[in-house]
């Protein structure tokens, strides 16, 4: 689906999914679930040591969000692991070039 027919499903003007997401990729990969996780981080980073409260935050905070969210990180996961392009930027996000 392109991201023309993306945005008129969405009722907004193409130029708002590529302002806030780049491209039609990001919609599914897109992590509303980030700040929480700074947050969780910056929370235990008082008491622990950097690696620790990294972990810690990571593990309580996925734990959270399964049990509220569980259907929609399946269903992400799903579409990441069934699509290449989505892999792709995935993979990007995870290795960035370097100078990044």
């Amino acid at each position: 689906m392109a991201v023309e027919e993306l945005a008129t499903a969405a009722r907004v003007a193409p130029a708002t999914v590529y302002r806030n997401f780049g491209a039609k990729e990001r919609l599914v990969l897109w992590d509303e679930y980030d700040p929480m996780l700074l947050e969780a981080i910056s929370e235990r980073l008082g008491t622990l040591p950097p690696q620790e409260s990294t972990l810690e935050a990571l593990v309580a905070s996925l734990d959270a969000l399964y049990g509220e969210d569980r259907k929609r990180m399946l269903r992400r996961a799903r579409l990441i692991s069934e699509h290449p392009q989505l892999q792709a930027v995935t993979a990007a996000d995870r290795c960035p070039s370097p100078g990044h």
